[in-house]
């Protein structure tokens, strides 16, 4: 908003520069900017040509159009003031009546020439924040304008000529029709790994077919993945043309094999010019379902998962390779998706482009198809793959030994008030940290040979005979031990935080089932170095009376200890009573948001 606040700010003040210049000077200098515009518009692609080798096109086309246009503008100026000094004679009235309005139309083109040059750079699909798409809170996508609309004038005014007097073997409404959403979509990327600039064969058409269907995706973060649920919609006031396509391997990252891209790259231009009418170019508004996200531990596409046709946000990311999306692989040929356009019912496509150079024209009579061919995405609704993301598709953690289950710990949450963060999650009755029955706290604690309700601190032996050492906690029956390893996350969030706490602090250390179910903390151990000593501390309360209630202040490792031990050395964590069977799914240890996220099915 703001740079489109700029803009329009930018034309004001040009359009009344030259309202004080008079009519004379402003009239020249208006077509002295669409003389430049039009030199511009005309002759940047052949001029890109001559050094395109050296530069490539993503800075080669913007280059070309801008030195045709400010070189031309400025000779022309300079030419102007040079020969034509003398000024014509107006009504005060007229003369600024009317050189404020050249001066606004001047200013549209000046400003409008610059915004398209701008926009074809490869800088990404916002320009200075400015977004031609926009999405609702209700997932709908709307065409947005910067104010005064300069560069649409600007493209306008360079595509009537083109067509009209000005009309040469090849039209710009021809040879680059509706060219800002053609701009937007070429450079709508994946910035850190895409490629802008492919060939024109990367793309290849096998099939394509109409529907009025397509599956809309609901999708919710849960612990380390995605719940996603699809309810089928139907296409009002319109059509969906589905393209069964193949992306060749010059369509992604140069020398491998992975391929990014956001849907907008792919836009379908139509009608034909011999229709004579006016071609536009329409955004792809749905895919295959190829979604992938390691941050959400889905790292793979599911069996069938992308025979389901899905309306994305056009921001959204996808990547094909080898190992996440080798469902769609076509052996020797790149990979095998569905791109889906929303149309009006009288729309005759005329050629599929891709990023900025992949083009493959459109023939109804060979690729037509009246029904989806059997790879081909349909909408599905709430049932069949991809309807759940995140643990389900992983594979589950193998247990260390002693360990009777593990699990995998999200993404850390941070913040001051975030007492630490889970690093490692498994269910055993072994102790972290085995201890020496030699000492009288520990003897004292033990049932059966193993610990019971206890809370000492005790310096740690290094090699502990293994008549005396300690290695179990005593379960309660019917019930198993969760240990979750603990880590420093963020200054202010440390250690002092995870140790310090008091009763009411620790009634804050959960974990939460799939079925909201909570666990309190019932212990932690720790390990810290002072004095040159290595010290040892175990609170744990497998029966207390009041769980959120049962864990008392550190007797000897404090905040300062484990901050000063190193960390290769130090360890902490909690443990918890559990009931057999949950499925642990959020860890929490203070603070207001939703926690972090870990997954553990409990034997």
């Amino acid at each position: 908003m703001l740079f489109s606040i700029g803009i329009a700010f930018m034309i004001i003040l040009v359009a009344g520069f030259w309202t004080y210049q008079g009519l004379y000077s402003s009239a020249i200098f208006f077509f002295e900017c669409v003389i430049a515009t039009l030199i511009a518009f005309g002759f940047y692609e052949p001029l890109n040509g001559v050094w395109v080798g050296s530069l490539g096109a993503g800075i080669g086309k913007p280059l070309a159009f801008a030195v045709l246009f400010l070189i031309p503008l400025a000779g022309m100026k300079a030419a102007t003031d040079h020969y034509f000094r003398e000024n014509l004679r107006f009504n005060v009235a007229v003369d600024r009546a009317v050189a404020g309005i050249f001066g606004l139309l001047s200013s549209l083109v000046l400003v409008g020439t610059a915004l398209v040059g701008v926009q074809m750079l490869p800088i990404g699909s916002a320009v200075f924040g400015f977004e031609r798409l926009a999405v609702s809170p209700e997932g709908e996508v709307s065409k947005k304008n910067i104010l005064f609309k300069p560069d649409n004038f600007a493209a306008g005014l360079a595509s009537m000529a083109s067509a009209g007097s000005m009309s040469g073997s090849a039209n710009l409404a021809t040879a680059q029709p509706d060219m800002l959403m053609n701009l937007y979509g070429a450079r709508s990327c994946v910035q850190t790994e895409d490629t802008h600039d492919v060939p024109a064969d990367c793309i290849k058409i096998n099939s394509y077919w109409e529907t009025r269907q397509i599956d809309a995706v609901t999708a919710k973060r849960e612990t380390i993945g995605l719940s996603r649920s699809f309810e089928t919609k139907e296409v009002s006031g319109g059509k969906l043309l589905v393209f069964d396509i193949i992306l060749g391997p010059t369509a992604g990252v140069k020398d491998k094999a992975d391929i990014y891209f956001r849907l907008p790259q792919f836009r379908l231009i139509g009608p034909p010019p011999e229709t004579k009418r006016s071609a536009q170019a329409i955004l792809a508004c749905g895919s295959s379902d190829v979604y992938v996200n390691k941050t959400h531990n889905w790292i793979q596409v599911q069996d069938g998962q992308a025979r389901r046709l899905v309306r994305f946000d056009p921001m959204t990311k996808f990547v094909l390779n080898n190992n996440s999306t080798k469902e769609v692989v076509e052996q020797g040929k790149g990979y095998r998706i569905c791109v889906a356009f929303e149309v009006p019912d009288d729309f005759e496509p005329w050629y599929l482009a891709y990023k900025n150079g992949g083009r493959c024209e459109i023939n109804k009579a060979k690729m037509f198809k009246q029904t989806p061919p059997k790879s081909g995405a349909i909408a599905m609704g709430n049932t069949g793959p991809g309807r759940s993301l995140g643990e389900s598709s992983a594979a589950k953690p193998k247990p260390k030994p002693g360990q009777e289950a593990a699990g995998t710990v999200g993404k850390p949450t941070g913040g001051a008030t975030q007492i630490a963060n889970a690093t490692d999650v498994y269910v055993t009755s072994k102790i972290p940290v085995p201890v020496s029955r030699s000492e009288s706290v520990v003897s004292g604690a033990l049932k059966g040979g193993k610990l019971d309700d206890c809370h000492f601190a005790v310096e740690l032996e290094e090699d502990i005979e293994k008549s005396l050492e300690v290695k179990e906690f005593l379960v309660p029956d019917g019930k198993k031990l969760v240990i979750l390893d603990a880590d420093k996350n963020q200054p202010l969030s440390m250690y002092g935080r995870a140790l310090n706490f008091s009763s009411n602090v620790l009634a804050q250390v959960t974990l939460t089932t799939d079925k909201g179910e909570t666990y309190f903390a019932q212990g932690f151990y720790a390990v810290g170095k002072t004095s040159g000593k290595t010290w040892v501390e175990i609170q744990y309360h497998p029966e207390p009376d009041v769980p959120e209630r049962c864990v008392a202040k550190p007797k000897k490792i404090t905040k300062d200890v484990l901050q000063s031990t190193p960390k290769e050395v130090r360890r902490f964590g909690y443990i918890f009573v559990v009931d057999p069977g949950v499925k642990i799914t959020t860890f929490k240890s203070g603070g207001t948001g939703g926690g972090q996220a870990v997954t553990i099915e409990v034997p």
